[in-house]
Parts: structure tokens; C-alpha cells; sequence
């Protein structure tokens, strides 16, 4: 194995190897320090997924130099672009009324996105959710391509991201809010905490172009330092902090058309997601997967082909 290049003392890495060679349940994790340690070069490694999953179940078990030292590359809690052409890595959906939430073709990466739509703003829903282990600080991103929206006039608004806490259910640590500035017509986005307070930022792009945004919110869950932050294309764009957020921990993702929080009756509208990641650090932007596909396994690259495209006959 590539130990070398891992920046820790001989001693450290000879408890390393033992932990990891005397537990059956650590065999994942021997495959980990094989990876390069540039994080980036981490997070993009086709195995990133399982092993941080993984890592995440057993990090009650770890020694603290060493969950210390693995929470510098695997952070990611929830990872799913619903490539699977379901909902499965959810724990569940909600649709009410006259929501439609189903696996579409439209996707920013691979070959399927999440496609959420509503006939009532004020009304309907359709979303997925997951339910996190539950923590006070989490990072939420997805890519979002809006394709009909409302406009501020009259409060008009839509709730499509969220992170909420078991303890205050009807109102998120933190949520997307997004619509239509009525006076410019540009796209607005922003972000609402749960004591009520709210932030917006008007992004200089007509809202007449359904291209894919990068969107993130950061949550902190506190009873004094709530806070909640929006990054938008990998730019923080608005923040609120030091609040009372009635809750201590988030336990609960909400991806889609959410009619709590949201504003406009009779107000229509739908969207594209893709690429939706929960981690307990900031994740940017999507990186080019342009040399997994050069440097993949030409068989399921070629597995991939046929399932994006076999589809469609």
C-alpha cells in the first residue's frame, strides 16, 4: 500500500495498518490509503461513495487520531444523482395533491436527474427526503435547472431545498427559496432559517434561461449560533447568523417542490435536479469526470452507454 505520501509518524501508521488488518469490518478501509491524497483526487475516486458511507457507520469505532485524520477526506454523509432510475437511496417521497415527482432525462451528470413539478405552488408537493444520522452542521448542494417559476410580486415564491430537524418539522434549519424578481426579471435565490429570518440574493441571469445552478446551503443547527448560508455556481451569495434555531441537530433532507414555505396560489412550477450531496464539509462545485471515463473500465463504460441510452428506442 501507498503509505508514504499520508503525512503521519511511523508509529501512526504501523496502529493504522493493525487497526485495519484486525477487524473484518475494517476491510474497506484498506483500500483507502490507497487512494492519492490530494482531496480532490479523494472525493473523485470511484469508491469515495461506499467508503465513506462506511466510514461514517463506523467512526464510533475509531481511535481519535484517526477519525481525525479521515474526516480531511471523507465527509460525504448522502451522495445520490438517482443513476439507479429510482428513488431508492432516499428514505422516502412525498406527493400530495397535484405534485408529480418522478426520474427524468434531463440530467447535469450521468443520465437521469430528479424532476419535480406542481400544478399549485401554495398547495402541492413533491419531494424526496433522507433522513441523516443527524449532526448540527451539514453542507447540501444540487443542481438545480429551473424550467417555470413565480414572481416575487405579492410574496410569490417556491421551496425546493431543505434541511430540516425532527425537532421543528414544519419549519427548516435552513431552505432554498427561490423566484423571479418582478421589476428586472432575473432569477432571485435565498434562504430562510427557522426563526423566520430571510436573505436574498438577485443573480444577474435572465430567468428566461433554464441553465443548471450549483446551488448549496450550509445549516447550523444551534439554540445561539444558527446559521444558515447560500453558495450559488461555488460563491457564497448570503448568510445569517448567530440565531436561535430552536434545535441542537438536522436530521431530515427535502429535494423537491416543498408547499411549506412556499407562496403563490394557482402559481405553477417545476424543476431538474441532479447531483444532490449532503457532506459536514463545503463541497463546491461538481469537478470534470472527464478522466474516469478515459481511464475507466471499458466495460462499464460500455454498461453505461447502453443503460443512457437504451432507453430512448
Amino acid at each position: 500500500m501507498r503509505l508514504k505520501h499520508l503525512g503521519l509518524s511511523n508509529d501512526q501508521l504501523h496502529h493504522l495498518v493493525n487497526d485495519l488488518n484486525s477487524k473484518s469490518e475494517f476491510h474497506w478501509l484498506r483500500y483507502a490509503v490507497q487512494f492519492p491524497i490530494n482531496v480532490r483526487s479523494v472525493k473523485d475516486s470511484p469508491l469515495y461513495p461506499q467508503v465513506s458511507k462506511i466510514i461514517h457507520i463506523l467512526r464510533p469505532h475509531f481511535n481519535a487520531w484517526l477519525l481525525n485524520w479521515l474526516a480531511l477526506y471523507f465527509t460525504v454523509v448522502f451522495q445520490d444523482g438517482v443513476e439507479t432510475n429510482n428513488f431508492n437511496a432516499y428514505t422516502g417521497t412525498t406527493i400530495t395533491h397535484a405534485g408529480d415527482l418522478t426520474v427524468g432525462l434531463k440530467a447535469h451528470h450521468g443520465c437521469y436527474g430528479i424532476h419535480s413539478s406542481v400544478v399549485d405552488i401554495d398547495g402541492d408537493n413533491a419531494f424526496a427526503y433522507w433522513n441523516t444520522a443527524g449532526g448540527s452542521t451539514y453542507f447540501a448542494r444540487g443542481y438545480f435547472s429551473f424550467n417555470a417559476l413565480p414572481d416575487n410580486a405579492a410574496g410569490k415564491r417556491w421551496n425546493v431545498f431543505a434541511l430540516y430537524s425532527t425537532d421543528q418539522t414544519t419549519s427548516p434549519v435552513v431552505c432554498l427559496i427561490v423566484n423571479i424578481d418582478n421589476t428586472a426579471h432575473l432569477y432571485q435565490f435565498g434562504i430562510r432559517v427557522e426563526d423566520g429570518t430571510e436573505s436574498f440574493y438577485i443573480l444577474q441571469v435572465p430567468a428566461i434561461l433554464p441553465w443548471w445552478y450549483c446551488i448549496e446551503l450550509k445549516g447550523v443547527a444551534s439554540t445561539t449560533v444558527g446559521e444558515g448560508r447560500l453558495y450559488v455556481d461555488g460563491i457564497e451569495r448570503t448568510a445569517i447568523t448567530g440565531k436561535n434555531l430552536a434545535t441542537t441537530h438536522i436530521d431530515i433532507l427535502k429535494v423537491g417542490a416543498m408547499s411549506n414555505q412556499s407562496a403563490g396560489v394557482g402559481v405553477a412550477g417545476n424543476v431538474d435536479i441532479d447531483c444532490v450531496i449532503v457532506s459536514d464539509s463545503y463541497n463546491g462545485i461538481e469537478q470534470p469526470k472527464l478522466h474516469h471515463i478515459l481511464a475507466g473500465d471499458p466495460f462499464k463504460r460500455t454498461m453505461r452507454f447502453e443503460r443512457c441510452f437504451g432507453d430512448i428506442k
